[in-house]
This record gives structure tokens, C-alpha cells and sequence, in this order.
């Protein structure tokens, strides 16, 4: 997939789309579980870091 830009593309916005579906704490079976419940993943970004660079480009600031 990363040698196909465009596949990579889709998958990614594919990804963002399904923000909402992505589990908030990972799915341990075993001795991990108790460790795990009391975890939650850290929260998704509203922006990939792709779209966040495109729109700083665009507006002239300089992320540096």
C-alpha cells in the first residue's frame, strides 16, 4: 500500500471517517485484562496530521 499514493490516501481517509467506531479501551483477553480496563486509549485528533499540514501550507503560516 505505501508504494500506491493514492491507496494510501483512501485508506487513510477511510480510517478518519470511522473515528467514531474505534474502541476506546484495547480488547486484553487473559492476565492483561484487569491492567487494560483501567486504560483508555488516548483520544482521536478531530484532524489527521495530513489534513492539519495541508491547511497550515494553505493559510502561509509556517509550523517551524
Amino acid at each position: 500500500m505505501l508504494d500506491h499514493p493514492a491507496a494510501y490516501s483512501a485508506a487513510v481517509r477511510a480510517a478518519a471517517r470511522t473515528r467514531r467506531l474505534h474502541p476506546r479501551r484495547l480488547p486484553v483477553p487473559g492476565p492483561a485484562k484487569a491492567w487494560s480496563d483501567t486504560r483508555d486509549l488516548p483520544e482521536m485528533p478531530e484532524q489527521t496530521f495530513r489534513d492539519w499540514w495541508k491547511a497550515t501550507r494553505e493559510e502561509g503560516n509556517d509550523p517551524r
